[in-house]
C-alpha cells in the first residue's frame, strides 16, 4: 500500500458459526493496527473475495453476505483508519446465489467487481459492475453462454477496459475457458472461447493485462491421458488503431508518434485525429500501467496535432528514467507509442 502498510482480507468464523468478512491492517513490521468485520454467511462461502488499495490508502473489499435466503455481493470502501466510507449490496432479481470473484481499480478511481449472478432462466451468468469512487454504480454487464457461466478473475487495463475470465458451458463441450472484454462503458467488445482438444472442462482462473494490452490467462484444462493440466493463454491486441480497418489510409488512422525517443528532456507528441467531432484523450502511463498525466482531452479537429510533454506527472514532479507509454483514444479506437525517458 502507498503508506507502507499491509492489508489482508478473508473470513473469520464467529462463535455463532457464521463466517464474516474480515479486513486487517498491519504496519510495515507486521504489527496489527486495526481489524474490522462485516456480516457474512453461515458457511465458509462468506468472507472476502477481492481486495485493492488506492493511492490514498483507502481499502476496497468485495465479499459475500446473505439476507438469510441466498448469497449476495457486498462491496465496501474503508478509509485508512478502517471506517466504512460506503457500501453496496448486489442481490440478483431471482433471489438465487450471487458471488463475486474479485475487485480491481483503474487509474481514474473506477472500482470494478466481477463474479456471477444466479438466474432462473439460464443458471449462473458472468456479472460485472463498475462503481465511481463514491460508490455509485455506473454500469452492470452480464455474459450468458450456453449454460452456467462462472467468472473467476478480472483485470483492468490502463485505459479502463475490463477483462473477465472463468468457465462457460459450451454447446456439447462441457466447460470452456471464456474471456470477455468490455469497454469503459461496459459494452462487450470481444469474447474469446478456448475449448481443449478433449472438449472437457477448461477454466480461466487468473488474468493479467500488461501496459501494452497483452492479455494473459492462467487456469486448468482436462486431458484424457494426463488428467487436469495447467492452462496458459496469451492474447495479443493491436497496439495501434484497435478495432480499425487494417487497410485504412494514414489520414483515417488514430495514431501517435514521439520524438526524440529516447528523450533526455521534453518529448514532442504528434497525434492524428481521423474525423471531426471525435472525442479524444491523450495520456501518459508508466510501465506498470499507472496513470502519469493527461495531456489532452475533448473534441479535436481532424488531422495531425502536436504538443510537448515536459516529462512531469500530473502533480508537476519530474518522472524518473524508464519506459512510458503515450496512449491516444479517439472515436472508439486507440494508438500507443512507447517512450524511453533517460535522466
Amino acid at each position: 500500500a502507498p503508506d507502507g502498510c499491509i492489508y489482508v482480507a478473508g473470513y473469520s468464523r464467529q462463535s455463532s458459526g457464521d463466517y464474516d468478512l474480515v479486513l486487517v491492517k498491519y504496519d510495515a513490521d507486521g504489527g496489527e493496527l486495526w481489524s474490522v468485520t462485516h456480516p457474512g454467511m453461515d458457511s465458509p462461502d462468506g468472507g472476502a473475495y477481492g481486495l485493492a488499495v488506492d493511492d490514498s490508502s483507502h481499502a476496497y473489499v468485495a465479499g459475500a453476505t446473505s439476507d438469510g435466503t441466498a448469497g449476495d455481493w457486498v462491496i465496501l470502501k474503508y478509509d485508512s483508519e478502517g471506517t466504512v466510507v460506503w457500501s453496496d449490496v448486489f442481490s440478483g432479481a431471482d433471489g438465487l446465489d450471487d458471488r463475486p470473484c474479485g475487485l480491481e481499480l483503474d487509474p481514474y478511481g473506477g472500482v470494478y467487481v466481477a463474479g456471477y449472478e444466479g438466474t432462473a432462466a439460464s443458471g449462473a451468468d458472468y456479472l460485472s459492475i463498475k462503481y465511481d469512487p463514491d460508490g455509485t454504480r455506473l454500469w452492470t454487464s452480464s455474459y450468458n453462454g450456453d449454460g452456467d457461466d462462472t467468472a473467476h478473475a478480472l483485470a483492468v487495463d490502463v485505459l479502463g477496459r475490463l477483462y473477465v475470465t472463468g468457465m462457460s458451458e459450451g454447446d456439447g463441450t462441457y466447460g470452456d475457458c471464456v474471456t470477455v472484454k468490455y469497454d469503459i462503458d461496459g459494452t462487450e467488445l470481444a469474447v474469446a472461447r478456448y475449448d481443449g482438444p478433449d472438449h472437457a472442462d477448461d477454466s480461466g482462473d487468473e488474468i493479467l493485462v500488461d501496459a501494452e494490452g497483452t492479455v494473459y490467462v492462467g487456469g486448468t484444462t482436462w486431458e484424457s491421458e494426463s488428467g487436469r493440466d495447467y492452462l496458459t493463454i496469451k492474447y495479443v491486441q493491436s497496439s495501434t488503431s484497435v478495432g480499425g480497418d487494417s487497410g485504412a489510409t494514414e489520414a483515417a488512422l488514430v495514431d501517435v508518434r514521439a520524438r526524440p525517443n529516447p528523450s533526455y528532456g521534453a518529448v514532442e507528441l504528434r497525434f492524428n485525429i481521423p474525423a471531426s467531432g471525435v472525442p479524444a484523450a491523450l495520456a501518459i502511463y508508466n510501465a506498470q500501467g499507472r496513470f502519469v498525466r493527461l495531456l489532452a482531452q475533448g473534441e479535436q479537429s481532424p488531422g495531425w496535432h502536436s504538443l510537448s510533454w515536459d516529462g512531469r506527472d500530473s502533480e508537476g514532479h519530474r518522472v524518473g528514467s524508464g519506459v512510458y507509454f503515450a496512449r491516444l483514444q479517439a472515436g472508439g479506437k486507440e494508438a500507443t507509442e512507447k517512450l524511453v525517458v533517460i535522466r
